[in-house]
C-alpha cells in the first residue's frame, strides 16, 4: 500500500491561518471571562472575620474566574452577612456562567426579595419551579408574594403545591388558611388548620390563625382559648436552603447567635469553643463575655466565670448586669457577703433589675440576718407591691423574728395575691398558731392540704393544731 503524500508547507500554513481565524471568531462569540472583584470599600472598618472570609473567597475567584461555584460562594458570604447588593451581583455572574442549578435561582429570588424587587423574585422562583425542583419553600414563598398582591387564586395554587411536596411543613397550610380568611371563608380556613399535624397546630402562629378563624365564625370562647396564648404575629418558617448560609456567617452577631443556638441544643462543648474564640478576638464585647461566663457556670466552672466578670467590671464598673451576674456566681460559691456587695451595687444602679433586692433578702435569710432580710423584702415590696413571693419572704423573716402578728399580715397578703402558694398558707398557719388563732391556722392548713393532698408534713401539722384545739376546749 503506497504511503500518503506529505502535505506541503503552504498547506500547513494555510491550515494554521484557518485555525487562528476560528479561535479568533470563537473568542468573539464567547463572552469574556468575568473579572475577579476586589475587596469592597463598604467593608472598610467592618468585622475582621467578615473581611477575612470575603478576602479568601475572592482569592478563589482570582484563581479561576470562570468557575461559577466560586462566584456563588462569594454571594453566599455576602448574603449571609447582610451585604445584599453585593450578593446580587455575584449570583447574576454565577448564573451567566451556569444557569442550570435551581438552588442558584432560588438564592437570586431570595436576595431580590430582600432588596424589594418582587417582580424579579417572582421571575426567579418561577425559574426554580420550571427547572423541576420539588422544593416546598419555592412554592410557599411564591404563594406569600401573590398573597401580598391579593392574587388569591395564584396564591392558593402555590400553597397547595407546597402542601403536596411536604405535608409536614406548616408554611403551606398557614398560607392557604390566610387565603381563605382573605376570601372571607373562615370555615374553610379552620378546616385547613385543624388538619395540620398536632405539632404544627401547637405552634404560636397556628393559634393566632385558629383564633382568628373561630372569632370570625362567632365561636368566641374557642377563639379566646387560642388568642389568649403567647402569639407570633410573624410566622417562623423552616427553609433548608436558607440554612445552608449558616457556615458563611462570619460577623460577630451571627457567631453569637450560633453559639446561643448551640447552648439551647445542649451542645456546650462546641459552644464553649466558639465563645472562647470570640472572646479572644473580641475581649471587650460584653455579650460574648456574658454568654461564655454563663456556659462556664452551667459547667460548674465558677471561678473561671468569676474571672471574666471581674475583668469586665474593671472596665465597666457601673454595669448593673455584670454585678448581678457576679453576685449569682458568688452565691454558687457560697460567699454570701461578696454576693451581697454586688447586689448592693445593682440596687444602687437599678433596683428593679433581676429581683436584686429579693435576692439580697434570700441571702440574708440564709445566713440568719433576719432583721436586714426583712428590711430588704420591705424595700422590694415598695417597688413590686403585687409580688406574692416578696410578701412570703417578708413573712418568713418576721416569723424568725417572732413578729407573729406582722408575719400573719404578710402571709395573708400573699394569699390574697396568689392563693396557690403553699408556703403562704403554711406561714399563715404557723403565725396563727403562735397567736393562738387555731381556727385560722386549721383553715390555712386545709387550704395547703388541698394543694398537696399527699403531704405528710401538712397532715402532721393539721393533727397538731386540732389536738391543741381539743386541749383548749377541755380547759
Amino acid at each position: 500500500m503506497p504511503f500518503s503524500k506529505a502535505p506541503s508547507v503552504k498547506v500547513i500554513a494555510a491550515g494554521i491561518v484557518v485555525v487562528g481565524l476560528m479561535i479568533a471568531l470563537w473568542r468573539l462569540i464567547l463572552p469574556p471571562s468575568p473579572k475577579a472583584p476586589s475587596l469592597p470599600a463598604v467593608l472598610a472598618g467592618k468585622d475582621p472575620m467578615v473581611m477575612d472570609l470575603v478576602g479568601k473567597t475572592i482569592a478563589r475567584i482570582e484563581a479561576d474566574p470562570d468557575n461559577p461555584h466560586s462566584w456563588m460562594a462569594l454571594g453566599y458570604v455576602y448574603e449571609a452577612n447582610d451585604l445584599d447588593s453585593l450578593a446580587l451581583a455575584c449570583y447574576r455572574t454565577a448564573l451567566s456562567l451556569d444557569d442550570a442549578p435551581p438552588k442558584w435561582w432560588y438564592r437570586l429570588a431570595r436576595i431580590r426579595m430582600q432588596l424589594g424587587d418582587r417582580p424579579g423574585a417572582v421571575e426567579a422562583v418561577n425559574k426554580v419551579i420550571a427547572l423541576g425542583a420539588t422544593y416546598g419553600p419555592a412554592h410557599w414563598r411564591l404563594g406569600y408574594i401573590y398573597l401580598e398582591q391579593n392574587e388569591l387564586e395564584r396564591a392558593q395554587q402555590q400553597f397547595e403545591h407546597a402542601m403536596a411536596v411536604d405535608a409536614q411543613d406548616a408554611a403551606g397550610p398557614w398560607g392557604l388558611a390566610r387565603v381563605w380568611l382573605q376570601k372571607e371563608e373562615p370555615r374553610r380556613a379552620l378546616a385547613v388548620l385543624e388538619e395540620m399535624p398536632k405539632e404544627s397546630r401547637d405552634r404560636p402562629y397556628s393559634h393566632l390563625l385558629l383564633g382568628t378563624a373561630y372569632r370570625r365564625l362567632g365561636r368566641l370562647e374557642e377563639a379566646r382559648k387560642h388568642l389568649d396564648q403567647e402569639l407570633e404575629r410573624q410566622p417562623q418558617y423552616r427553609d433548608l436552603w436558607d440554612e445552608e448560609l449558616k457556615p458563611y456567617r462570619a460577623g460577630l452577631p451571627h457567631k453569637i447567635f450560633e453559639a446561643v443556638a448551640m447552648i439551647e441544643d445542649g451542645d456546650m462543648h462546641d459552644a464553649t469553643g466558639l465563645l472562647e474564640e470570640l472572646q479572644r478576638n473580641h475581649p471587650d464585647d460584653l455579650t460574648v463575655l456574658n454568654n461564655l461566663a454563663g456556659v462556664y457556670v452551667s459547667q460548674k466552672r465558677f471561678r473561671e466565670a468569676l474571672r471574666l466578670f471581674n475583668s469586665a467590671l474593671r472596665n465597666h464598673p457601673h454595669n448593673a448586669y455584670l454585678h448581678l451576674n457576679a453576685a449569682s456566681v458568688y452565691r454558687k460559691l457560697k460567699q454570701p457577703a461578696r454576693a451581697v456587695q454586688h447586689l448592693d451595687r445593682v440596687i444602687a444602679l437599678d433596683p428593679r433589675l433581676g429581683g436584686a433586692i429579693q435576692q439580697k433578702g434570700e441571702i440574708l435569710t440564709s445566713v440568719g440576718n433576719h432583721p436586714e432580710a426583712a428590711g430588704a423584702y420591705q424595700q422590694a415590696i415598695e417597688l413590686e407591691p403585687r409580688d406574692a413571693a416578696l410578701h412570703v419572704g417578708l413573712g418568713l423573716a418576721r416569723l424568725e423574728l417572732e413578729q407573729w402578728a406582722d408575719g400573719l399580715a404578710s402571709f395573708q397578703q400573699a394569699v390574697e395575691l396568689d392563693s396557690t402558694l403553699v408556703r403562704a398558707h403554711l406561714g399563715t398557719a404557723v403565725a396563727a398558731k403562735n397567736l393562738r388563732q387555731l381556727a385560722e391556722a386549721e383553715t390555712a392548713l386545709l387550704a395547703a392540704q388541698a394543694l398537696i393532698p399527699s403531704s405528710t408534713k401538712i397532715q402532721a401539722m393539721l393533727a397538731q393544731i386540732r389536738e391543741l384545739g381539743n386541749e383548749g376546749a377541755q380547759e
